[in-house]
């Protein structure tokens, strides 16, 4: 029969191996459960949208692409800037949001995801709403074909070959 004093060397390496593997289980449960799950992922990713720098900046980045495609708005230019800035910080931008997270958030998760393509028409859509009840003058100006469509190829490696 083994002693206290011989045991305890063999307790003392199970607890920390238990606690390892505790600590291991704990860090794979909070993976799983933030970033592993689309719809909780692209609630986060919705929270992160609604920082005004971060709304700042896809307003101005919304902006760039309308002037690109109409670039006669040019003279209105701060007027569509603040018009994109509230629409992306408000709460009627986020099923856009959640939809294209979780699209993206899926093609990275999921094995039958070839290419994650985000559509812009929605934004546009809300965003010459938004135009239209500021100043109807230069709504009229926005282009009927201003919806645009990002592939991952221009927004980033975005593109994952599914492998074998």
């Amino acid at each position: 029969m083994p002693t206290r004093r011989a045991a305890f060397p063999w307790a003392a390496t199970a607890l920390a191996l238990a606690s390892l593997l505790l600590f291991g289980g704990l860090l794979a449960g909070l993976a799983n459960r933030n970033v592993l799950d689309s719809s909780r992922f692209a609630d986060h990713v919705d929270q992160v949208r609604r920082d005004p720098a971060v709304a700042r900046q896809i307003g101005l980045r919304m902006t760039n692409r309308l002037l690109a495609v109409a670039p006669d708005l040019v003279a209105v230019r701060p007027l569509v800037e603040a018009a994109a800035t509230s629409l992306a910080s408000s709460p009627a931008f986020s099923p856009v949001i959640r939809s294209a997270t979780t699209e993206l958030h899926r093609a990275f998760t999921d094995e039958s995801a070839d290419q994650v393509a985000l559509r812009l028409a929605d934004v546009g859509a809300v965003l010459a709403g938004v135009v239209q009840t500021i100043s109807p003058d230069a709504a009229g100006r926005i282009p009927v074909d201003s919806t645009s469509r990002s592939t991952g190829s221009e927004i980033g490696v975005l593109r994952r070959e599914r492998s074998g």
